[in-house]
C-alpha cells in the first residue's frame, strides 16, 4: 500500500468508526476542521493533506458532502444565512467496509 492509500485508509476507517459509534444520525457528519485535528492526531496527517485525501475520496464515491444552511446573528443584529459542509461515508463504501468485515 503506497503512502496515499493509507492517508485513503486512515480517513474512511475514521469516518467509518463515527459511523458505527456516533448515538445518533446528525451526529454522523464531521466539519473539515474537526475531521483535520482528529486525523493530525491519530495519523500525523496535516491539514493540507486531510482536505487533498477528502477531496479525492469525495469525487471517487467513498465520501460524501453533506450541506446545510444555518444562519446566525453578526454583532450589529444583522442575520446572515451561511452554509455548513460536513463529511461523512457513502453508502457504497458503509456496503464496502462492512463486507471486509
Amino acid at each position: 500500500m503506497n503512502a496515499e492509500d493509507q492517508k485513503h485508509d486512515a480517513l474512511l476507517r475514521f469516518l467509518h468508526e463515527r459511523h458505527k459509534t456516533s448515538r445518533g444520525i446528525a451526529k454522523i457528519p464531521i466539519g473539515i476542521r474537526d475531521l483535520q485535528a482528529e486525523m493530525k492526531k491519530r495519523s500525523g496527517m496535516t491539514r493540507q493533506e486531510v482536505s487533498s485525501n477528502l477531496d479525492c475520496l469525495v469525487q471517487v464515491g467513498w465520501t460524501r458532502k453533506v450541506s446545510k444552511e444555518r444562519s446566525f446573528k453578526t454583532p450589529h443584529g444583522m442575520e446572515v444565512s451561511q452554509e455548513q459542509i460536513r463529511f461523512n461515508l457513502s453508502d457504497v463504501q458503509i456496503n464496502h467496509l462492512e463486507v471486509l468485515r
